[in-house]
Order: C-alpha cells, then structure tokens, then sequence
C-alpha cells in the first residue's frame, strides 16, 4: 500500500497479514467447499425433478398441475432455497470474522445489524424516498476528532399492488446513511446529494434551495440544498 495514509492507519499492513489475511484464507477454502457443495445440489435437484417428472408421466399420467407444480416447483424451490441459505450463511459468518477487526482496529464499532441507529429521524425531515419498508444492515459507529458519527447500509422498498391483487416491493434506495452529532444549533438545515440519483431527483422536485459552496471538488461530485 502506498500514498498518504491516515494516522489512526498506521500499522495497518501488519495488522492485515496478522488478522485479516488467516480469516480470509480460511474463509477461501470453505468457499469453495461451499461451491462444489451448492453444485451436487443443484444437480441433484435436478436429477430429482426429472425422474418426478418421467414417473408421473409414464406411470401415473399425472396432471398438468401436479407434475409441474407440485413435482416441478417445490423441489426446484427447496433446492434453490438450500443454496441460497447456504451463501447467505456462509457470507454473514465471513462478515462476523473480518468486519469487527476492522472496526476495532480504527476505533470503531461494528454491528450486522445496527440497533440503535436514528433512522425515524431521516423519516422525520422527509429527506429519504416515500418506502413501505426499510431494512438496516452493517452499521459502524465512532469518534473522529471529538464528533460523534453513525452509519448504516439502508435499503428502502415501496409497496406496490399487481393485477393478481398480490402485493410487490420495489427498492427505491439503496445507500449509506450517515448521522454525525454536531455540538451547535442550527437554524436551517443543509442536506448534501449526490449529483445524479434518486434523491437529487426528489430535491429538484420540491423545489429546495441551491446552496453553491466555494470547493468546485466538491461541487461537481454533490448537490446542497438548505
């Protein structure tokens, strides 16, 4: 690694190749155990929903919905429930090794799913998507330079109702949400974009307030508004 590094950062080389790089290794290995694991049940499954399939036909002469549906679907759906299940549990066990020795070794904390984080307070100034639901994940909260801040991975879904009467979720965010606890009082509020997306599109409809700062870096990458 090279180029200008923080200081709290020093150390970090050393730290990676003591911590990090072994949990990695590791979680390497079981990965791929996990890939050829997850391709003997693909293959089984469909081994399985091929024989259902000729037995119900040849043998049984079984109907349109039962030999689909019933023999077709549901191992399809057991199988490709088996694999998903095992990603998902193979990727939060790597998050739980690496993830917290990161934080700590910048002096932060880490939680998979942030208990505690201020998101009513984002609802509460109508600065987010009109969403049905909302999940958060990957929250890292700390200290920098005497300013207390707080982070999440939020994703937003809005509810939406199809011909069949089934309600269907869209996501309408997906992002970092950040909270910083600044020890004065405003009078307005200044909210900071990026310069194309979603939200940029939401405070261009309201019609909110062009704020132009003096950094041209800065103002080529984001959009304020008071």
């Amino acid at each position: 690694m090279t180029g200008q590094r923080h200081p709290k950062f020093e150390g970090l080389d050393a730290f990676y190749v003591k911590e990090v790089e072994p949990a990695l290794l590791e979680s390497e290995a079981k990965r791929r155990k996990l890939v050829r694991t997850c391709m003997v049940i693909a293959a089984v499954t469909v081994v399985v929903i091929v024989l259902l399939q000729l037995l119900m036909h040849l043998a049984f002469d079984a109907d349109f919905f039962v030999a689909v549906v019933v023999l077709g679907m549901v191992p399809a759906f057991l199988g490709g429930g088996g694999i998903w299940l095992l990603a998902k549990f193979f990727n939060l066990g790597l998050k739980l090794k690496i993830m917290p020795k990161l934080a700590a070794f910048a002096g932060l904390t880490y939680q998979v799913k942030p208990s505690g984080f201020p998101f009513d307070a984002f609802t509460e100034l109508d600065i987010l998507p009109r969403h049905h639901r909302h999940s958060l994940e990957d929250g890292l909260s700390g200290t920098h330079n005497g300013v207390e801040f707080s982070l999440a991975e939020a994703t937003l879904r809005r509810r939406s109702s199809s011909s069949n009467g089934k309600d269907n979720y869209k996501t309408v965010f997906h992002g970092l949400l950040f909270v910083f606890q600044v020890k004065k009082r405003f009078s307005g509020m200044a909210v900071a974009v990026r310069d194309t997306g979603p939200l940029k599109k939401l405070f261009d409809s309201r019609r909110a307030q062009r704020v132009t700062l003096e950094d041209p870096r800065f103002e080529k990458l984001f959009e304020v508004y008071g």
